[in-house]
């Protein structure tokens, strides 16, 4: 991630390979999700950058997905176990 080392407030947002490499997906996975939508970017000139809450976001909702599909399984005690396993992964 790019950094203002001598000033820490300046905004600071992932490039792609940066966000690739965090998420270890390969580059154009990352640039499939972006085309379909599923990652908020902001463009900057012709430069494409993430920022860091639109991939906590974006991982988040990954993990909660495990809980939707648990209850379309009807069963309950799926729903408990992908429910404790998203609380202790955020």
């Amino acid at each position: 991630m790019t950094q203002d080392k001598q000033n820490p407030s300046v905004f600071q947002l992932f490039t792609v390979s940066e966000a690739a490499d965090a998420l270890h997906l390969h580059l154009s996975t990352l640039r499939r999700l972006i085309r379909a939508g599923d990652l908020p970017v902001v463009r900057i000139g012709g430069a494409i950058r993430i920022d860091p809450e639109e991939l906590r976001r974006f991982i988040d909702a990954r993990r909660f997905r495990r809980v939707l599909t648990a209850l379309r399984s009807g069963s309950w005690a799926k729903v408990e176990e992908a429910w404790e396993k998203y609380e202790s992964e955020t």
